[in-house]
């Protein structure tokens, strides 16, 4: 029998750094974008907002982060103003993020999302990713990547590979895999045509590699 190996990378952590995501917290974002609780900006300011929240990480303790939006505006891009004020109200709303002048929020379960949802394609979707109980090391470059697309397909394609290939081990990220598009496909509810095409966006603007 042949075995079909991958290379591997391991660094202490990627350039730029990276941030902690529950696979939970991923597939939540997710599932609120596909059932239409919130579009897609919105699902592109929360990744936005995670990458705010990790530029203001080395602050000493005494000091008080501010967050504005013209920051945000920076990582979003487009119109700006009321769009990203009125989504910041649909994230509120659904209790995935709270904004304040000096304060990110973020949900990290089902049971911090607000109102009564059914959550049966949520459960569906976390059941379907190896590893659903930990922690994904998603790097910074990624995060501001998410924060300025435009094509959910890209969005999906990348979550997908992030969520098979990129794991936290001994204080060390690791990455590599198998990641099949029929399988981003499926789990994230967009066409197979779209995933292929955004796979090779991806590995063009060299996000990815193939092999």
């Amino acid at each position: 029998m042949t075995t079909t190996t991958y290379p591997k990378r391991t660094v202490r952590k990627p350039v730029g750094g990276f941030v902690f995501l529950t696979v939970e917290q991923l597939c939540l974002v997710w599932w609120a974008y596909r059932t239409r609780h919130i579009q897609l900006i919105d699902l592109r300011v929360w990744f936005a907002a995670h990458e705010m929240g990790a530029r203001r990480c080395q602050l000493q303790p005494d000091q008080v982060p501010v967050y504005h939006p013209t920051e945000l505006h920076r990582l979003v891009g487009g119109a700006g103003g009321e769009h990203l004020r009125a989504s910041l109200r649909r994230l509120a709303a659904m209790g995935l993020l709270t904004w304040s002048h000096t304060q990110l929020t973020f949900a990290t379960a089902p049971a911090d999302v607000r109102g009564p949802h059914d959550l049966t394609g949520l459960h569906t979707m976390a059941h379907a990713i190896p590893n659903s109980h930990r922690r994904v090391p998603v790097p910074r470059q990624a995060l501001r990547l998410i924060a300025g697309e435009r094509k959910a397909s890209v969005i999906a394609t990348m979550l997908g590979h992030l969520l098979r290939c990129l794991y936290y081990r001994e204080h060390h990220c690791h990455s590599g895999g198998w990641c099949k598009a029929s399988w981003i496909a499926e789990v994230f509810g967009i066409h197979l045509r779209s995933v292929k095409a955004a796979r090779q966006y991806l590995v063009e603007i060299g996000w990815l590699r193939t092999f």
